[in-house]
């Protein structure tokens, strides 16, 4: 279970996760997170790479109904 993890707005909630951490000391050649939903609740997937705070985009971004899959290889400690 991840707590602290939806951030309401007053048009949206968001789902911010860290999933990797910043504290990873060991390489991570790929990393996928996978996210169900309540059916009909995803309507953006957006993944985010790098430091806290990064913008740079994660290479796999997809979502389909309830499901969304993101993946980044080359995660380097």
């Amino acid at each position: 279970m991840v707590r602290g993890a939806l951030n309401a707005f007053a048009d949206h909630v968001e789902l911010y996760w860290n999933a990797i951490g910043t504290g990873v000391i060991v390489p991570v050649e790929y990393a996928t997170v996978r996210v169900t939903v309540p059916a009909g609740t995803v309507l953006q997937a957006a993944c985010f790479r790098g430091e806290r705070g990064s913008t740079v985009q994660c290479a796999e971004v997809t979502w389909a109904g309830s499901k969304a899959t993101f993946g980044q290889a080359d995660l380097n400690a």
